[in-house]
């Protein structure tokens, strides 16, 4: 998946956290998904996680997640427990980022 991404970023000669990406975990079953949510979030994409991950005991940590790594240029954590809310997050997002990269046309709506 990384290298997928870095050759499709290095393709377009940006960097892979402009790529319209979203990872998805909504039914992780150990937790090794957190590491591999991490990394995503290093390649700057947003990642979808769900049920919420064993991070909840550290208000840093999960802020760190939420929030503060995408003011940083990379990814995020999102959690949602709803399929369909979590859809529309995941279309928002991949809109926003192909409209930055300049491929602006609406994704079709189901």
């Amino acid at each position: 998946m990384t290298h997928t991404a870095m050759e499709l970023a290095d393709a377009l000669d940006v960097d892979t956290n402009a790529l319209p990406l979203v990872i998805g975990a909504p039914e992780y079953l150990e937790q090794k998904a957190v590491a591999d949510a991490c990394t995503a979030v290093a390649m700057g994409w947003l990642v979808h996680v769900a049920p919420v991950p064993s991070v909840t005991g550290s208000e840093v940590v999960v802020k760190t997640l939420t929030e503060t790594t995408e003011t940083l240029g990379l990814g995020k954590v999102m959690v949602e427990l709803d399929a369909e809310k979590a859809a529309d997050i995941y279309v928002e997002h991949i809109e926003k980022k192909r409209a930055g990269l300049g491929l602006s046309a609406n994704l079709p709506k189901q």
